[in-house]
Order: C-alpha cells, then sequence, then structure tokens
C-alpha cells in the first residue's frame, strides 16, 4: 500500500467518522501499527505527543486507537481538524484509527492447521472475539493486543495466545483448558471462575490478576508472576510449585520458624515433587503446609496427607 496523499483526496474535508472517509484510509494508506507500538515502547516516540489523544479537556479517557497508518502532513492537517489523533514523529506522521470508523474485515485461523474459523467485518479484533466468544477453540491469537478485552465465557480451549496483551481483560469464567498462554500479558485480568486446567501459563505476567475461584489443576504458572493476583478460593493447585511459593511469599517472617524456613527453602530451590518431600522431610514438613491450611489454601496439606495414607 502507499501512503495516503493529496493527490487522491484532493476536495472537502476529511473525516474517519464516515464511509467515504474510511475507504480513503484504507485505499490508500500504510498501516503501521507494529512499528508505532514498538516506538511508544521503546521511548522513540511519546503519549504526550499524540494530538487530540482526548476529544476535549474535561474527558479523562483517551480514545481507544486500534490501528496507525502513515499519511502525510496534507491529510494530517484535515484529520486533525475532525478531532482524529496524530502523532508526528521524526520517522513519519501517523493517524491513530479508534472504533469511531467503519468495520474492518478480521479473519481468526487455527494455530494447528490455519483453517479459517472466523471472518467477517468488525469495528476491531476485540469486537470480533467479543461476539464470537463460543468460537475461539484453537484459535491462533499469538501477540494479540486484547487488553479490556470482553472474553467473559469465552471459549478459548486449546487457543495459541503466547505474548497476546490481556492486562484488564475479562475472561471470567472463561474455558482456557490447554490454552497457551505462555510469556502472556495478565496483569488485572478478571480471571475469576475460569477453568485452566492443563494451560500453559510459563513465564505468563499475572500480576494483580483475579483469580478467585479458577480452576488451575494441571495448569502450568513455571516462574509466572503472581504479585498481587487475587488467589481466594482457587482450586486444583496442590501441584503447583508456584502457588505455593506466592502463598509462602505473603506470609510474615514470623510465620515459619527456623527449621521450616529451611525446608521452604529446599522445595523451593529445588521445586521438589511430593515423594522427595517426603523421603527427605518426612512428618516434619506437615506444620508448614497446616500453617498454609490456617490461611485458606488447604489443598497441599490434604495433598501430603495422602502421601502417608
Amino acid at each position: 500500500m502507499s501512503i495516503i496523499n493529496d493527490k487522491e483526496y484532493k476536495k472537502g474535508e476529511i473525516s474517519a467518522n464516515t464511509a467515504e472517509g474510511q475507504e480513503v484510509l484504507r485505499k490508500f494508506g500504510w498501516c503501521q501499527t507494529s512499528l508505532v507500538n514498538k516506538m511508544l515502547e521503546n521511548g522513540m516516540a511519546s503519549y504526550d505527543e499524540i494530538e487530540n489523544l482526548y476529544l476535549d479537556e474535561e474527558n479523562e479517557e483517551p480514545q481507544e486507537i486500534f490501528e496507525w497508518w502513515q499519511i502525510d502532513t496534507w491529510l494530517a492537517k484535515h484529520l486533525q481538524r475532525n478531532n482524529e489523533p496524530i502523532l508526528n514523529t521524526d520517522y513519519g506522521i501517523y493517524w491513530g484509527r479508534t472504533c469511531r470508523g467503519i468495520k474492518m474485515k478480521v479473519e481468526i485461523k487455527r494455530w494447528d492447521n490455519n483453517k479459517i474459523i472466523i471472518s467477517g467485518e468488525y469495528t476491531s479484533l476485540k469486537d470480533c472475539v467479543k461476539k464470537n466468544r463460543d468460537k475461539l477453540s484453537g484459535a491462533d491469537l499469538s501477540n494479540a493486543d486484547l487488553s479490556n478485552a470482553d472474553l467473559s465465557n469465552a471459549d478459548l480451549s486449546r487457543a495459541y495466545l503466547s505474548g497476546a496483551d490481556l492486562s484488564n481483560a475479562d475472561l471470567s469464567n472463561a474455558y482456557l483448558s490447554r490454552a497457551y498462554l505462555t510469556n502472556a500479558d495478565l496483569s488485572r485480568a478478571k480471571l475469576s471462575g475460569a477453568t485452566l486446567t492443563g494451560t500453559y501459563l510459563s513465564r505468563a505476567y499475572l500480576s494483580g490478576a483475579d483469580l478467585s475461584n479458577a480452576d488451575l489443576s494441571n495448569a502450568d504458572l513455571s516462574r509466572a508472576n503472581l504479585t498481587n493476583a487475587d488467589l481466594i478460593d482457587i482450586k486444583g493447585y496442590s501441584e503447583s510449585h508456584d502457588i505455593w511459593i506466592e502463598l509462602i511469599k505473603r506470609q510474615h517472617i514470623k510465620t515459619f520458624t527456623e527449621k521450616e524456613w529451611s525446608i521452604i527453602g529446599q522445595i523451593w530451590t529445588h521445586r521438589l515433587c511430593w515423594d522427595s518431600i517426603k523421603k527427605r522431610f518426612g512428618k516434619k514438613a506437615m506444620t508448614i503446609f497446616k500453617k498454609l491450611s490456617k490461611t485458606g489454601y488447604n489443598e497441599y496439606e490434604l495433598k501430603y496427607k495422602e502421601e502417608f495414607n
């Protein structure tokens, strides 16, 4: 695609909020969303430099930008008059496409065979997944921007979401069994009641996420960041070292004796399995799990008792 220019649209004011204006932008624009997002992330450009990011001084919420398109100075001037977000940098001028435009074609494929499972016109990818939340099983949504997306009750089983931005997303009661979420950003995401059985969450960022009532049976949480995550009434965590480590970190240092801290250190460092814990420490380790039970997390105590039956 070529960069939009005045030769293609000379007359009248251009508004991205009209079908005609959007057609020009889509036909002659140069979509540079990935480039601009990287520039903003790496400090090569700043959100403070985006003109018309806020519609007016009283509006505290910025316009939601779905795409960035490279344009020239002539078109930037006309779009700016219509309160469209404009970013002027040393590397070019970019227009931020907001949700006020007409629909665009969105296709979602399966990650394992590239078969198209969703195809249609939507205002954004977030709009698409919201309206097709029951058809996302096996979907390839890797590195997708789904921040603040409404995915409550969605079927995302076996979906590929590695590297996706799901910060602040609503995934309450979502079915995420065996979904691949390695390196995904789930900070402050709502996962209450979600099914995460067998889900791959290795290195996922879950800081501040709501995991209350979530089923974590066999979930891979290795090296996941669980800082400040809401773990109230979670289920199926007895095999998770990472949940155990996070719960230990939340206890006061005086909660455990020096001997208990020594045992904790060895389990923590070597990620010992239940059989190894039993062989090394016997019933001496039971007091640690009993103390966690008193904080509302009794699965470790119940599991360790099974080792002696």
